[in-house]
């Protein structure tokens, strides 16, 4: 009925501006705090990722879409856990979203020449351009395929300023008609330590 399609608009709407409270609230936090407020503790980064991913599975399979996760196993890094997965999160979500049916998406990460963590997710969406590229990491910045999907143009502001807390680095690259691939790089284990001084 006419007043079921209103309610379910209400709560449609609410819980965009939820979400979008929520996004501006971390980036704030990232912006403040920095490095300095930042939880560092020694954690199984292998074991926060896939659990991460495996809450993905799901949305992906009800669209048609293949998620492939290939983290190796027994990574380890100094950093805050929760924030780690709220990162991976991001990504994911930004892929299932993104990625037409019946293509992959593919999650995978392992260790750096020097210790550290790498992980990428790389998905068969519509891509970017050149300059969408050069923009992507801007808030409120979304690239002409968004088209109907809502979203703020936070998630990746944010989960750049999250890499950069635990001293990470986030590259993106989208090769024409191959899609997007987001690479991540972070310190290993007692790489950084509590004071955001290592």
């Amino acid at each position: 009925s006419g007043d079921n399609e209103w309610l379910a608009d209400i709560r449609r709407q609410t819980q965009r501006l939820t979400e979008l409270t929520s996004e501006l609230i971390m980036l704030a936090k990232t912006e403040e705090g920095g490095r300095k407020s930042m939880v560092a503790v020694e954690f199984p980064v292998s074991d926060v990722i896939a659990e991460t991913a495996e809450s993905y599975k799901a949305p992906a399979q009800l669209q048609n879409k293949k998620f492939n996760c290939d983290i190796e196993q027994g990574l380890a890094m100094t950093g805050d856990p929760k924030m780690i997965g709220q990162l991976v999160g991001i990504f994911l979500d930004n892929a299932v979203k993104y990625t037409p049916p019946g293509t992959v998406i593919v999650l995978r990460g392992g260790r750096t020449h020097d210790g550290g963590v790498w992980l990428e997710v790389v998905d068969a969406g519509p891509g970017l351009t050149e300059a969408e590229l050069a923009r992507v990491f801007e808030p409120h910045v979304r690239g002409a395929a968004a088209g109907r999907h809502t979203g703020h143009g936070l998630g990746l502001p944010l989960a750049r300023r999250m890499i950069e807390s635990q001293g990470g680095t986030l590259s993106a690259a989208s090769p024409p008609g191959q899609g997007c691939r987001f690479r991540i790089e972070l310190p290993g284990a007692d790489a950084v330590d509590p004071d955001g001084e290592g």
